[in-house]
């Protein structure tokens, strides 16, 4: 089941799954709802909530995404996305943190850095991931080099995989071909 609902700068999608009990009967299983608000020309905020059903079909929270998109008329955008559970007594802990920053360095070039964050033994969030990626684009052709770099002990960045691919969009039919993956294998 789905609902859609647009007023003003603000829009709300409601997504209902179930599943099919022993019964044969068909049960609420999990609710999305997705709120997007138009801050302003450039803003957008988005806040996905994830509700699961238990067995009575009563709606607890499971997970909330809170995303914010900044974009630039350079056509350069940035993206904070947060994702928090709810702890034992129902407050909600962040688990993750995702930076993402994207920028146009060519007219047919745009280059993705994005840094994964977790939450540390410190209590903190501390980096645990960064991915950086560039994708080309020639005619119907894009070409997409993508690497995945891990902290080593001391806080320094270690490539720990490189991907090369190519889409080439032949009108209905795309095509992907997966040139080549080099994994790193580093230990301290």
């Amino acid at each position: 089941m789905r609902s859609h609902t647009h007023e003003g700068d603000r829009t709300v999608d409601v997504r209902s799954l179930q599943t099919r009990g022993a019964d044969g009967n068909f049960n609420p299983y999990q609710d999305i709802e997705t709120e997007t608000v138009r801050v302003n020309a450039t803003t957008t905020r988005t806040t996905t909530r994830t509700f699961v059903r238990d067995d009575s079909g009563k709606k607890t929270l499971f997970q909330v995404t809170q995303e914010e998109k900044r974009t630039l008329q350079s056509g350069n955008s940035t993206v904070v996305r947060t994702t928090s559970n709810p702890d034992a007594n129902g407050r909600l802990q962040v688990v993750q943190q995702e930076n993402q920053e994207t920028r146009k360095s060519g007219p047919d070039v745009e280059e993705t850095k994005t840094t994964i964050m977790l939450p540390g033994i410190n209590g903190g969030l501390a980096p645990a991931m960064q991915t950086e990626e560039r994708q080309k684009r020639s005619g119907n052709t894009v070409e997409i080099q993508k690497t995945t770099q891990l902290p080593d002990g001391e806080g320094k960045w270690q490539v720990a995989e490189v991907r090369h691919s190519t889409t080439k969009d032949e009108g209905k039919n795309r095509n992907r071909c997966r040139a080549q993956i080099w994994t790193a294998r580093w230990a301290k």
